[in-house]
């Protein structure tokens, strides 16, 4: 293990520092192609900076020339600050580099010095952009970064010289340490075997026996070492395995007698079942007859409602038609009273003609023989006078008594449309028992099919019933040979302990019920 933790961690350092050469080597390349990727878009914009000087020195431009020429202008100027943030990118990765400093200066140098040459162009001032030392600087910019470069490829050349000083260090100490691990393994295996493989070997022989079958011999091994604790760790092992077989075969034994008394009750519960059954059915069947004699009374009730319905209509329409005769008779002897008070005023006329009639007589008697005439015109008008007056009376006396008998009409009319009304409201309350016996004998139908739906279920229950008897008789069954298996298994362990089997393997040829649900159930 020790071996192996060295050889790792030897074997760990030299790729870390494979992995730091390679990524010192990563990162020169990518700041190498970084900062040749920036000269060169300087190079590119100083070179058309003097296309452009060119232009601005020719004295036949045009308008159309001079705005190419500030948008060129306005183009290198934006292309600058994207160069000058690019290297202030790659300043922040190299900032705790010092020979970097020198570059950062020549780079600053150049840069300012093109953004000065496109100060000079955009102001027309040629003689001064000629003047500038452009080019130099960007030489001087190119020199410095050669020797930058020179710098970083030596310290890279001095870190893998010292890597391969520690790679030769390392293998050194990797030969002296194999050497040494040599000599304390086989210095372990001579222990080893004194100390593990020989009681080890003397131990799987006694595991073997066990595994045989064999309990009854000693597992026997002295000393303290972790050996001799684990050979009396078996010897008790082997000992709670004796008891843990004589006990089997104890309980086996025991059981096979519950089994047999399982069997047979499980049939006498068969038996039980099918008796429920049948009382069951025999439940149902008068249930349904119950139920087809409350159907039966529920339909006549409703019959009979209907007849009570119709009665109680044709109670309103009689009583609406004495109640039409009563303000009929009303109306016949308000006409009565109205015809009498005509006879009055009939009366009061001939009367008053009568007296008329008198005193015209008396004006005729005392005309003498002129008024002889007009005297015979006015007994005739007194005698007519009379006449009304008799026929007046007599009408009245007439009037009288058909007024008598129209309001003992009008009485009796009114009685008979009171007996009427009690009539139409004890058939009201008949409809509305029958209706409640109706309401009662629907609900009692109701519960009946509720109580046969009962039964039914009661009825599949039972039949679940009968088929778990039958699957637990089946279970027993296979439960008692499962138990001569286990204890036929139990007796190939060979222990000193001797166990007298006093039950009889009884294999139940008792004729077991099989239950057919096809003939013994049927379904209602």
């Amino acid at each position: 293990m020790v071996f192996q933790v060295s050889t790792n961690s030897i074997l760990l350092n030299s790729i870390k520092n494979s992995n730091f050469i390679f990524s010192k080597l990563m990162a020169l390349s990518d700041t190498k192609s970084e900062i040749y990727s920036l000269n060169n878009e300087l190079s590119k914009t100083r070179t058309k900076l003097l296309a452009i000087g060119a232009t601005v020195l020719s004295n036949d431009r045009n308008s159309e020339e001079e705005n190419n020429v500030k948008k060129q202008l306005a183009h290198i100027a934006k292309t600058l600050q994207l160069t000058s943030k690019k290297w202030e990118i790659l300043k922040q990765k190299h900032k705790s580099d010092n020979s970097f400093k020198e570059l950062d200066k020549k780079f600053k140098q150049l840069h300012n010095s093109l953004i000065e040459l496109c100060n000079f162009l955009s102001a027309g001032d040629i003689k001064s952009a000629i003047k500038q030392p452009t080019q130099k600087i960007q030489d001087s910019f190119f020199d410095s970064f050669v020797i930058y470069m020179g710098d970083l490829n030596e310290d890279l050349q001095q870190q893998y010289i010292n890597q391969e000083n520690a790679y030769k260090a390392s293998l050194i100490f990797f030969v002296c340490f194999l050497a040494i691990s040599l000599f304390f393994v086989f210095f372990s295996w001579y222990l080893l075997k004194n100390t593990l493989i020989t009681p080890l070997k003397k131990l799987g022989e006694s595991i073997s026996t066990i595994s045989s079958g064999d309990l009854s011999k000693n597992i026997s091994l002295e000393g303290k070492n972790e050996i001799a604790k684990l050979a009396r760790s078996i010897e008790l092992m082997r000992v709670n395995l004796v008891n843990i077989v004589n006990e089997i075969k104890t309980y086996t034994n025991h059981s096979l007698s519950g089994i047999g008394k399982l069997s047979s009750g499980n049939n006498e519960l068969a038996a039980r079942t099918e008796e429920q059954a049948s009382a069951l059915e025999e439940t149902a069947s008068s249930m349904e007859e119950i139920s087809s004699t409350v159907k039966q009374n529920t339909e006549n009730v409703a019959n009979a409602a209907s007849i009570v319905l119709s009665a109680t209509n044709l109670s309103r329409n009689c009583g609406e038609e004495v109640n039409d005769v009563v303000r009929l008779m009303k109306d016949i002897s308000e006409y009565s009273n109205k015809i009498f008070e005509i006879t009055d005023v009939i009366d009061s006329i001939a009367f008053q003609t009568n007296i008329l009639a008198l005193n015209a007589s008396v004006e005729a008697a005392r005309a003498g023989e002129q008024g002889r005439g007009f005297a015979v015109v006015s007994g005739e008008v007194r005698e007519l006078a009379q006449k009304c007056t008799d026929s007046a009376k007599n009408i009245k006396i007439l009037i009288d008594n058909t007024v008598q008998k129209i309001s003992s009409g009008s009485d009796m009319a009114e009685k008979a449309g009171n007996s009427m009304l009690n009539v139409v409201n004890s058939i009201e309350k008949i409809n509305n028992i029958i209706s409640e016996i109706s309401i009662a004998s629907s609900e009692q139908s109701k519960g009946i099919e509720q109580i046969c739906t009962a039964v039914n279920e009661m009825d599949v229950v039972t039949q679940k019933n009968s088929n778990l008897v039958e699957q637990c008789a089946k279970q027993a069954s296979s439960i008692e040979m499962d138990a001569n298996e286990l204890l036929k298994m139990v007796e190939h362990f060979k222990t000193d302990y001797v166990i007298s089997l006093t039950h009889e393997k009884n294999k139940h040829n008792n004729t077991q019920k099989v239950f057919n649900n096809e003939d013994n159930w049927s379904s209602f």
